[in-house]
């Protein structure tokens, strides 16, 4: 989300998402993101995470997301 540029800030500096995007003819064993991803765990490289809703407009499968919930905390 940090690499997407807003309307409302001008001077706001981007940053790049680190390592290179997948090969969609080889996909990883886990979830596709976990190389590029700085809160991936073990768990998202060897399996990945079933859809989760977060609210009536949102979803997400990711192991942070299940996480939390566990912890009870917020998703990320």
């Amino acid at each position: 989300m940090r690499s997407i540029p807003t309307v409302n800030n001008d001077d706001e500096r981007l940053e790049p998402i680190s390592g290179t995007p997948i090969d969609l003819l080889n996909m990883p064993t886990g979830c596709p993101f976990a190389p590029r991803c700085d809160a991936a765990m073990k768990i998202c490289i060897k399996q990945n995470c079933q859809r989760m809703e977060i609210n009536e407009n949102h979803a997400a499968a990711c192991w942070v997301n299940v996480k939390n919930a566990m912890e009870g905390g917020e998703e990320a």
